[in-house]
């Protein structure tokens, strides 16, 4: 139950993941389109640039393209990024529930007095600290 419970949980993380993150990865790509295309217009046109006084332009529609992509890139790596410390908080979380129960299992056993299975009978034999 509890592992099911976890890995369900495990599911919809990474699902919430995907959905953020996959659009702007498209983004991403058609911006780093953009930033090549335009540093390649720039480098392609220097000589035109320079004989025409245009250099403070191709600097600004250069840093605009620049920017918008450092933004988009950032978003998406923080989102990326936090995926793993929300995988691990799960699965610790669920290592200490696991051992939890195994404890208090373990200091209450099911046994009844009529029950014969083995563990049982071991469990009545041997003294258990309180």
């Amino acid at each position: 139950m509890l592992i099911a419970g976890a890995v369900v949980v495990s599911f919809a993380v990474v699902i919430i993941v995907i959905r953020l993150s996959l659009p702007r990865f498209r983004v991403m790509q058609t911006l780093l389109d953009r930033l090549t295309r335009v540093a390649r217009e720039s480098l392609s046109g220097l000589l035109v640039v320079r004989a025409f006084n245009r250099q403070s332009f191709e600097e600004q529609r250069f840093d605009a393209v620049n920017l918008n992509l450092s933004s988009v890139g950032l978003f998406v790596n923080r989102v990326t990024a936090s995926m793993m410390p929300m995988m691990m908080l799960i699965m610790n979380g669920l290592s200490v529930l696991i051992v939890w129960v195994a404890r208090s299992r373990l200091l209450n056993p099911p046994c009844s007095s009529a029950m014969s299975w083995p563990p049982c009978s071991m469990l009545r034999s041997s003294s258990w600290p309180s």
